[in-house]
C-alpha cells in the first residue's frame, strides 16, 4: 500500500513537472517552480529524485514510451511493409525534434542529457526492436523478403543506425538551440539507409 502512495505520488510530480517543462523550458525550470506546482517542498522533491535531470528524464521517458505505442498502432495502417518501416522512422525523428522543441533545450544541454537519457531507453528500445522485427517477419511471410538474416538482429541494426544519424547531427549542430538543427537532412540520411537495407533484404 506504502509503495502505491509512493508511486501515485512520484507520478503526481512527473504529471506537474511535465507542465513546468513545458510552460518554462528545460533551463528555465527550477526546483521550486516544480515543488510549488505540485505542493511540495525541496525535501519531498528529493525524497523521490535526485535533481532536476532525473525529473526531465523521466518526464520524457514517459512521454517517449506513451508515443511510440501510438506509434506502432498507427503504422500498421500505412501501405506496405517498406513504407510502414520508412513511416515510422521518420515519425520517430519529427517526435525527437518536437520533444527539443517544446522543452527549448540548447544543443549544449541535448549533448548532455542525451548519453543519460539513452541509458534509460533501453527498456523501450527493445519494444521497438520487437516491432520493426514483426513487420520485417511478416513480409518475410509474405515471401517479400529473401534474406535468412537475423530479423531482430537487422531491427536493431536500424534503430542503431537511425539514432547514430541522429546524435552525429546534434554533435555536428553549430547552432544555439536544438530547435534549429535542420532535421530535414537527418531525416533524408536516415530513410536513404533504411530503404538501402530493405533493398538488400529483398534480393
Amino acid at each position: 500500500m506504502k509503495s502505491e502512495k509512493a508511486d501515485n505520488k512520484r507520478q503526481f510530480i512527473l504529471e506537474e513537472a511535465a507542465k513546468c517543462f513545458g510552460k518554462y523550458g528545460y533551463e528555465k525550470t527550477i526546483l521550486d517552480d516544480i515543488g510549488k506546482a505540485a505542493n511540495m517542498n525541496k525535501a519531498t522533491l528529493y525524497y523521490y529524485f535526485k535533481n532536476k535531470e532525473e525529473i526531465f528524464m523521466a518526464v520524457v521517458l514517459a512521454e517517449s514510451e506513451r508515443f511510440i505505442a501510438d506509434l506502432q498502432a498507427k503504422v500498421k495502417d500505412v501501405g506496405n511493409f517498406d513504407q510502414k518501416i520508412v513511416s515510422y522512422f521518420s515519425e520517430r525523428l519529427h517526435y525527437y525534434k518536437k520533444v527539443v522543441n517544446l522543452h527549448q533545450l540548447s544543443v549544449a544541454q541535448l549533448r548532455y542529457i542525451q548519453p543519460l537519457f539513452d541509458e534509460l531507453y533501453q527498456k523501450v528500445q527493445q519494444t521497438e526492436i520487437a516491432f520493426i522485427a514483426q513487420l520485417l517477419t511478416e513480409a518475410q511471410q509474405k515471401n517479400l523478403l529473401r534474406s535468412q538474416e537475423s530479423l531482430p538482429k537487422v531491427a536493431e541494426t536500424m534503430l542503431l543506425v537511425a539514432n547514430a544519424l541522429k546524435h552525429e547531427g546534434v554533435l555536428q549542430a553549430k547552432e544555439l538551440y536544438a530547435h534549429e538543427i535542420d532535421y530535414s537532412v537527418i531525416d533524408q540520411q536516415t530513410n536513404y539507409v533504411i530503404l538501402l537495407i530493405l533493398k538488400g533484404l529483398q534480393q
